[in-house]
């Protein structure tokens, strides 16, 4: 409410959600979307998780701001996919992709990486919500034009009355010198902030108060927290038959995962940026270990123990090395340090650049099975993987729930555990991605 109109240059991304049977797009609209991908619209959960609601019987309008009209284009969904940890009880990761049936001709905008999402940043919502409510909250009037407003990101603690809000997985905004608010209609829009020149998605319209009031805050999806899922559900490299995968990882910023071949290879997923300065050693299965310490900086290992660092990452020292002898397996790395632990293919942690020790964790003498090692956020504890795809705790790391294993078969390869500590995922020789729960 209260917006001003916007035009395709505001925000050409701009996505409206309507359904298929209905052939005007203001009596079709029911929720907003922004372009992420060619084919990839990101809304929120709550607008699409209706059991009843096939992704045949959905379209996506873009390149049009106003809904009647008949410009842009309108293109019907491929597939629906909504976040696993999304609950309407406490809106959590209030997400939802949808995949096109063919690709979009609008630009799309790209996620912010966390850094951006500063206290008091200004940002820009734009939807065709609802522009005014009657005394009971319900709505009264919808616009047909698209309309933008400003708003500014607030700390976490503003929004801490509001019943369940998470800021691991939400993000509070409002500017209380202006009548501009997300309304009902806006829920799935994008809130956008602009820097160095290009604009970045760093929320999704997930919830407010009870007939829009200005006098409250506006509650967003966390963008970034979308990340992992991203990874996961838009997929990545697959070898079927060619056990070449070596490790996974996440970036602690959630960017990833991404995906080690023996050769030294860094294969991003999902919407992940590509890495560079990283070894490679074509020809020569030798890289082991993948580490992400911030964005696009961390180390690869080879299996003599060697650490190559890339992206600007400090150097590590103190860390075990086996000239000749192929048996270091993974490497791990406490966030924004250059501390961590090498292991090694008996199960074996060894340290490096002042970590300090965790006890508990496996050690098979003289069997090679160990494969990969991740920490949880913090580094107090963590999992080591053998190739069966057991995983072994260590430090005070909780259990885990869901994961794959291969009893007698050695093709479990890399392991990695989400930013959030609540997820992770086993990667297979293949490259094969198997997720699993924590505590």
């Amino acid at each position: 409410m209260g917006g001003v109109p916007a035009t395709l240059a505001d925000a050409p991304w701009v996505a409206a959600i309507a359904f298929s049977s209905e052939p005007n797009g203001y009596f079709a609209q029911f929720c907003g979307g922004s372009l992420i991908g060619p084919d990839l619209v990101l809304t929120a959960a709550h607008c699409v998780t209706d059991p009843d609601l096939a992704p045949y019987q959905v379209d996506v309008i873009l390149g049009r701001t106003h809904l009647s009209g008949s410009g842009g284009e309108r293109i019907r969904v491929a597939s629906i996919s909504v976040h696993p940890g999304y609950s309407l009880t406490h809106m959590r990761y209030d997400f939802a992709l949808l995949r096109l049936s063919r690709p979009s001709a609008q630009p799309w905008i790209a996620l912010a990486d966390p850094s951006l999402l500063q206290v008091g940043l200004e940002a820009q919502v734009v939807g065709w919500g609802c522009t005014s409510t009657l005394p009971d909250g319900s709505c009264q009037e919808w616009t047909d034009e698209l309309l933008k407003g400003s708003t500014n990101l607030q700390a976490n603690a503003v929004c801490s009355s509001s019943p369940g809000f998470d800021g691991a997985t939400m993000l509070c905004a409002r500017d209380t010198q202006s009548t501009q608010v997300s309304c009902q209609g806006d829920s799935g829009g994008g809130l956008a902030v602009e820097s160095d020149g290009e604009w970045y998605l760093v929320g999704v319209v997930s919830h407010g108060p009870i007939g829009c009031s200005p006098a409250d805050y506006d509650v967003y999806a966390r963008a970034p927290a979308s990340l992992p899922w991203l990874g996961q559900v838009l997929g990545g490299p697959y070898w079927r038959g060619w056990d070449i995968a070596r490790s996974v990882a996440y970036g602690p910023d959630g960017w990833g995962p991404y995906l080690l071949d023996g050769w030294g290879g860094v294969h991003p997923t999902g919407l992940a940026p590509r890495l560079s300065g990283t070894p490679y050693w074509r020809g020569w299965d030798i890289a082991r270990g993948l580490a992400l310490t911030g964005y696009r900086r961390g180390y690869v290992l080879d299996g003599w123990g060697g650490l190559h660092r890339f992206g600007g990452a400090p150097a590590a020292s103190g860390g075990p090395y086996w000239k000749g002898w192929d048996i270091a397996r993974g490497v791990a790395v406490v966030e924004g340090t250059a501390q961590g632990y090498v292991l090694d293919g008996w199960g074996g942690l060894h340290r490096f650049g002042g970590a300090p020790a965790l006890a508990g964790g496996p050690y098979w003498k003289g069997w090679d099975i160990a494969r990969d090692v991740a920490l949880l956020p913090g580094g107090e504890g963590g999992y080591v993987l053998d190739g069966w795809g057991g995983l072994h705790r260590f430090g005070n790391a909780p259990p885990v729930h869901g994961g794959p294993y291969w009893k007698g078969w050695d093709i479990a390869r890399g392991v990695t555990i989400a930013p959030d500590g609540e997820s992770g995922i086993v990667v297979d020789g293949w490259g094969g991605r198997h997720a699993f729960t924590i505590g």
